[in-house]
C-alpha cells in the first residue's frame, strides 16, 4: 500500500495534518470495528479485513505522511537485530587447556556449569520441567511452546499477535510468526496487565484482546503506561456522574471508540484545555460529492449548541458532520439513502477532539431518515433539535453511546 492509497483508505485529502489523520482513523474504526457485527459473520469478516487496512494506512501515514513529517512524533525504532549467535549466555567460549595435575578442578568446573545451565533453563526456557504440567498461556514463565501450539495459532495469527504486542511496547521479538521465548513472555506480561478471559477459546480471546488494545494504543500511544498508572485508577474511582463501574465495564469490554472516549475524558480533566471560538453554523466535513435530497435542521435557542453527525445505513459510515448554534438553522442536500442522525450538545466548545468537554450530552433521533424518489419527487425532512430535561438532569457522559 503506497501513501496515496493510505490517504484514500482513510478517506482524507493528501494534505491532511496529523489531527485529521487521527480523527479519520478513529471515525473509521468506530464504523468498521468487528465487534459491531457480531451477529453477522459475513460483515464481521469484512470489518476485520477493513480494520487491518485502516491500521496499515494509519501506521504508514503517521510514519511517512509528507503532510505530517515536520510535526509528528518520531516513530519507534525497528527492533534490534538478533544478537550474534556467538554471544550471550548460551555462547560457547573456548576454554584453556586443563592442567592434568589438578583433576578435581575439572569436576568442579563441570558441576558448576551443569548447575548454572539448569538454573538458566528453569528460569528462562519456555519448556515445562519434568513433573510440571502447563496451565495455559499465562500460567507462568515455564508455559510450554507445545501447549501454546495446541491452541491452534497459525503463522499469520502469531505475526498479528507479535505486531500488536510490539505496538504496545512489549519486547515480543521480531514479527517472524514463531512462538519463541520473547513472544511468549510478552504475551504473558500482556495477559497480566490487561486481564484476558480464560474461558472458551483462549487463543481467539488473546488475539482479539491484543488487537483491541493495540487499536486503542494507535490513538493514544501512551495507553499502556496510562492504564497501569495510579492517577488513572484514582480518576476512575472518583467518577460520580458516570459511575466507576460503568467506566470499568467500558475498559473491560467496550469498543475501541468507547474506550478512546473514556480516555479522552480523562485527558480532558487532567489537561483542562482552553475553550475555542464557537464555530459558525455550517458543514464541518462531508464525504460525498453531490446531494439531491433536502434536509433542514434547526436548534432551539437554549444557550446550547449542536455538533451533528449523519451516518449512512446500514454500514454506519459517517458522511457528514455539521455545527449548529443554538437558535439557528442549517439547510443542505444529501444523496438518496437511509441515515442515522447523532448529536453532541453543550455550551462551551473545545474542538472536535473534546467537543463540549465534560459537559457534553449525547443523543440520537429515534427514527432514521430515508430519502427516496416517488413519482419523480424526492422526499425531504425538517428536523428540530432540543435537549429533553431528563437528559440535562442526568447530565452523565454515556461512554456506551457510540458517537
Amino acid at each position: 500500500m503506497n501513501l496515496r492509497e493510505c490517504y484514500a483508505t482513510l478517506e482524507i485529502h493528501e494534505n491532511a495534518d496529523k489531527e485529521k489523520i487521527r480523527q479519520a482513523y478513529r471515525d473509521l474504526v468506530t464504523i468498521w470495528h468487528p465487534d459491531r457485527y457480531q451477529g453477522n459473520p459475513r460483515l464481521q469478516e469484512k470489518a476485520t479485513e477493513k480494520l487491518k487496512e485502516l491500521n496499515t494506512a494509519y501506521d504508514m501515514l503517521m510514519a511517512h505522511g509528507p503532510a505530517n513529517r515536520n510535526h509528528l512524533p518520531p516513530r519507534q525504532e525497528a527492533p534490534q537485530k538478533q544478537a550474534d549467535k556467538n554471544t550471550g549466555p548460551w555462547s560457547r567460549q573456548s576454554a584453556a587447556p586443563l592442567q592434568k595435575k589438578h583433576p578435581f578442578v575439572v569436576w568442579i568446573i563441570l558441576l558448576a556449569a551443569v548447575a548454572v545451565t539448569a538454573l538458566a533453563l528453569y528460569h528462562r526456557w519456555p519448556f515445562p520441567l519434568p513433573g510440571k504440567t502447563g496451565q495455559g498461556l499465562i500460567a507462568s514463565d515455564r508455559s510450554s511452546v507445545h501447549a501454546l501450539a495446541a491452541y491452534g495459532f497459525d503463522t499469520e495469527q502469531i505475526v498479528e499477535l507479535q505486531q500488536a504486542l510490539k505496538l504496545m511496547g512489549y519486547d515480543s521479538g521480531p514479527a517472524d510468526g514463531k512462538l519463541g521465548p520473547k513472544t511468549i513472555r510478552a504475551a504473558q506480561q500482556f495477559a497480566m496487565e490487561f486481564p484476558v478471559d480464560r474461558e472458551g477459546n483462549h487463543a481467539e480471546t488473546l488475539l482479539a484482546e491484543s488487537s483491541r488494545q493495540a487499536s486503542i494504543a494507535r490513538v493514544h500511544t501512551s495507553w499502556r503506561t496510562m492504564a497501569r498508572s495510579r492517577e488513572f485508577q484514582n480518576w476512575i474511582d472518583s467518577q460520580t456522574v458516570t459511575s466507576p463501574d460503568v467506566c470499568r465495564d467500558v475498559l473491560a469490554s467496550g469498543t475501541v471508540s468507547q474506550v478512546v472516549n473514556l480516555i479522552d475524558s480523562y485527558i480532558f480533566d487532567r489537561e483542562k484545555p482552553e475553550p475555542k471560538e464557537l464555530p459558525p453554523t455550517g458543514i464541518i466535513e462531508k464525504r460525498f460529492y453531490r446531494g439531491m435530497a433536502p434536509l433542514k435542521i434547526k436548534s432551539r435557542n437554549e444557550g446550547r449548541h449542536f455538533f451533528v453527525k449523519l451516518l449512512e445505513l446500514p454500514e454506519q459510515k459517517e458522511v457528514l458532520s455539521t455545527f449548529i448554534r443554538g437558535g439557528e438553522m442549517l439547510k443542505f442536500r444529501l444523496p438518496l439513502g437511509v441515515y442515522a442522525l447523532k448529536y453532541a450538545v453543550g455550551s462551551t466548545w473545545y474542538g472536535t477532539q473534546w467537543l463540549f468537554g465534560s459537559d457534553t450530552v449525547y443523543g440520537r433521533i429515534e427514527k432514521d431518515v430515508a430519502f427516496t424518489v416517488e413519482d419523480n419527487e424526492i422526499s425531504g425532512y425538517s428536523i428540530e433539535l432540543y435537549i429533553k430535561p431528563m437528559l440535562l438532569s442526568k447530565h452523565a457522559r454515556d461512554y456506551a453511546f457510540d458517537f
